[in-house]
């Protein structure tokens, strides 16, 4: 089957960070489909790189054959986005078209991308099936302007795939039939996250063996609940010893969390690590004690599954599908908003006596290869419905 991909969830010479989890599933499902991406980037992102403004870079990632048209929107509007994506990806779709007639179109995220694939879709008559990830429903589907846009969007398509129970409920709630919602969580590669040597990892990172090691790794976003965490850092450390945190990723809060940390004067206590590439992930969670992610609204975050599948007890949030992810020997989930409790619970992980195997075995999320199968099959009903 011939699957054309669009999102702007998918990593590119320029971010090689972004959508990984897109990317782990889209070779997991190469294996059984073939498959051409389609990743439009906002012209406020290309515009210092005027080569590529007007060109469409082609990129292979994973083996798989990448477009990266420029996407003319207006910025800070996102009600306009769904037409500006859809009329700037047309053209290169129907070129796509000549050499490779893909028979469905799988939107990843749900604006304005599932509104621009449903578009592409019905140019050649072919399903399209959208697959929403946490933020773009719980954030994005809650603005006024944007939810009606939303759901009329996800109701065109043929079938809508949740990585959460969480998730799907809210899709409910968007009036989406759940007959058409079906719920593939993430994976994770055993292999590449596995139980490693912490004090390898420390002097490879250049890290103290002697303190306490935190570890978060994402975007630097509100729903990430970053201040939460700092916030928490900063009652421990007036409480007294303060473990160390390191911060791998990066985003539009980095300048606020920085400066907080200058003002509570936990700068000594906090690390910006920038972002990292995937294959160095495993050599972070190895070096830390602990991983946290003080979330306030998730999907179902392969972060914790690839913490979990290092050997790393996980503190979290108890929002979205992480409550059905952690468990009593796996972690600690603490109350959303509650930075005095996730402070007490990240004290609570440090002292307790954990057995990296056993967070391994209990945590274990599925297969990439097992989530590629999944997401075929409903590519795959999809395409027969339509053929009748």
């Amino acid at each position: 089957m011939r699957v054309l991909l669009v999102t702007n969830l998918f990593p590119s010479e320029q971010e090689p960070t972004r959508g990984t989890f897109t990317l782990n599933a889209l070779k997991a499902l190469c294996a059984i489909d073939d498959v051409q991406v389609v990743s439009p980037l906002p012209w406020w992102d290309t515009w210092k790189r005027p080569s590529q403004l007007f060109t469409t870079p082609v990129q292979l990632h994973g083996g798989v054959r990448s477009h990266y048209p420029t996407m003319w929107a207006v910025p800070r509007m996102p009600v306009a986005s769904a037409a500006g994506c859809a009329a700037s990806i047309r053209p290169l779709c129907r070129r796509i078209h000549r050499s490779f007639p893909f028979e469905v179109v799988l939107g990843v995220w749900a604006w304005p991308d599932a509104a621009a694939a449903g578009a592409v879709a019905r140019d050649f008559n072919v399903p399209v099936v959208v697959k929403v990830v946490g933020s773009d429903i719980n954030r994005l589907a809650q603005r006024p302007d944007l939810r009606p846009r939303i759901g009329r969007a996800l109701n065109k398509a043929a079938a809508v795939i949740a990585v959460s129970e969480p998730l799907r409920h809210a899709l409910i709630e968007l009036e989406i039939p759940g007959d058409r919602i079906t719920v593939v969580p993430g994976g994770v590669n055993g292999q590449m996250f596995a139980i490693g040597d912490r004090a390898v990892a420390r002097d490879r990172l250049g890290l103290p063996h002697g303190e306490q090691i935190l570890l978060y790794v994402g975007n630097y976003r509100t729903e990430k609940g970053v201040d939460l965490l700092l916030e928490a850092m900063r009652l421990m450390n007036t409480e007294g010893e303060c473990p160390l945190l390191l911060m791998v990723g990066g985003g539009e809060l980095e300048a606020v969390l920085r400066s907080r940390a200058e003002e509570w004067g936990i700068t000594g206590r906090v690390r910006f690590c920038g972002r990292q590439l995937q294959n160095d992930l495993p050599t972070w969670f190895a070096a830390a004690d602990a991983f946290c992610l003080a979330s306030r609204s998730e999907g179902c975050p392969n972060v914790l599954l690839e913490a979990m599948s290092c050997g790393r007890p996980v503190v979290a949030a108890a929002v979205g599908g992480i409550p059905n992810m952690v468990t009593q020997d796996t972690g600690i989930l603490v109350s959303p908003e509650k930075p005095d409790e996730f402070a007490a619970a990240i004290r609570k992980a440090l002292a307790a006596e954990w057995t990296p195997e056993r967070i391994r075995a209990a945590g274990a999320g599925r297969t990439w290869e097992e989530v590629g199968g999944e997401i075929h099959g409903v590519l795959q009903r999809a395409v027969a419905q339509m053929r009748g």
